[in-house]
């Protein structure tokens, strides 16, 4: 039995966790940072990051656009897994 195909809505999640990472590691952080941190192709840390900010888990730094920090989004959820 040959191994299944990588599911690629699952490489996506995966590519999209790492972005929010780098996020949580190097903010307020660019995107030519995070995608040399994480390895991902400058285009697709920026969609990673739209959508992540259209998700409410981060958004522009104070005072830098074009800079990412978390949400308390993140931090909420972070609070209720270590209960």
């Amino acid at each position: 039995m040959s191994p299944a195909a990588p599911d690629p809505g699952m490489r996506v999640v995966r590519t999209a966790l790492r972005v929010l990472e780098s996020v949580s590691e190097l903010q307020p952080v660019g995107v030519s940072a995070i995608a040399r941190a994480t390895g991902v192709p400058k285009s697709s840390v920026q969609r990673c990051l739209v959508s992540l900010r259209e998700a409410g888990w981060i958004s522009s730094a104070p005072g830098d656009p074009l800079r990412w920090a978390l949400t308390g989004r993140a931090l909420a959820v972070g609070l209720r897994g270590s209960a």
